[in-house]
């Protein structure tokens, strides 16, 4: 696998959405570093319960750049599609009007988004259907990438929202130095607006930093 590294550059704050974050310091992807899959490939890969998730991407160009997650890491409750509903109809999980308020952003007035809902991330996405999959998990387990100090911790458990300028990453695919809109190190897509460019972050792995 190609050693990739994460630049994170300083995001852009928009009027109209007050309630995304800045992108924070320049970090390197710690422990594992992530990969990508090819045109025409949405899912990151998925062999039984390990389900790597969706860090970040690019959809003009199938750029999705996936994040290890192994079984080992969490416990794995489902593995479910969350799609839009007969008729038409958007999907059942619309975030922050689905969201319980602490997960929640203080200030976001954007649009609604779909996201996989509470303890669950995103490891495919068709964005033209406007369909996840989306892996649910449980607590953290003792053979965790980063395991918590706090045995309380609850991953997915805190969210932020990444919007247009935001976190980006630089890769050397497909093109060298291809920017890439990413979450931070250590979060995972919970959901997105892709024709606003905006992702739902969750804290997957524990950062303490």
């Amino acid at each position: 696998m190609l050693i990739f590294r994460l630049l994170f550059a300083l995001m852009l704050t928009f009027s109209i959405l007050p309630g995304i974050a800045a992108a924070g310091p320049q970090v390197f992807m710690p422990d594992e570093d992530p990969y990508y899959t090819p045109y025409d490939q949405r899912a990151c890969l998925s062999l039984g319960s390990d389900a790597y998730a969706v860090m970040g991407l690019r959809y003009d160009n199938g750029f999705t750049i996936c994040i290890p997650v192994l079984s080992t890491y969490f416990e794995v409750k489902n593995i479910f599609v969350s799609a839009p509903r007969s008729g038409g109809q958007l999907p059942a999980r619309q975030w922050p009007s689905g969201a319980d308020e602490s997960l929640r952003v203080p200030g976001y007035t954007g649009p609604s988004m779909h996201w996989c809902g509470p303890n669950a991330y995103m490891t495919a996405y068709d964005v033209p259907n406007n369909t996840f999959t989306c892996v649910e998990i449980g607590k953290e387990l003792p053979f965790a990438r980063n395991p918590s100090p706090d045995p309380n911790w609850q991953p997915l458990s805190e969210v932020y929202v990444d919007g247009p300028g935001g976190t980006q990453a630089l890769y050397p695919v497909p093109v060298d130095g291809t920017p890439t809109h990413v979450c931070r190190d250590g979060y995972v897509l919970m959901g997105m607006h892709q024709d606003a460019n905006i992702f739902l972050c969750g804290l997957l792995f524990f950062n303490d930093s």
